[in-house]
């Protein structure tokens, strides 16, 4: 894990909060989520990301990918903008060092202004859509809680996670 501890730098010169490698097992995954998700949440239906949109696989199939990975980055930012960007820079950096299969998870909406072309269009930024925690039900609370991250409710902090190896 030493090696990769250049990617928490890079988050932290990048404007996160806070960036801490973990091992897989310290992610939380509740299904529960999606209920939250499919029958609260005001973007359900209207992202390309989004567990609603045709062939966007189901939380409880994308858990099998995520479970593919042993080390994952957690971001913390402080808009969602940062979120996506800081995420996005730290998978991209990633994969530059030869970690092909880094991913992101982040909340891509920010990157059309929260006004995306799904259904009727295609993505405009194929290339950076990435879905967000709620999206594979990443219970964000636990998560940070296992690393000793700050978390609130109600606070205008952003999470967002790094997919490495």
């Amino acid at each position: 894990m030493q090696a990769l501890s250049k990617f928490v730098s890079l988050a932290l010169e990048l404007g996160a909060l806070e960036a801490v490698l973990a091992p897989l097992s310290k992610l939380v995954i509740d299904y529960r989520f999606y209920l939250k998700c499919r029958f609260g949440c005001p973007h359900w239906n209207k992202y390309w990301t989004c567990p609603s949109a045709p062939d966007f696989p189901k939380p409880w199939e994308f858990k099998g990918i995520l479970d593919s990975y042993t080390i994952f980055l957690a971001i913390r930012t402080s808009s969602d903008g940062d979120s996506q960007r800081v995420s996005y820079e730290v998978e991209r950096a990633a994969q530059k060092d030869g970690l092909l299969l880094a991913f992101s998870i982040s909340n891509c909406a920010v990157l059309c202004n929260y006004e995306c072309t799904y259904p009727n269009f295609p993505c405009r930024y194929p290339e950076k859509a990435r879905p967000s925690p709620s999206a594979l039900c990443i219970d964000v609370s636990k998560t940070a809680h296992n690393l000793s991250m700050k978390f609130e409710f109600n606070s205008n902090d952003w999470y967002s996670y790094v997919f490495l190896i």
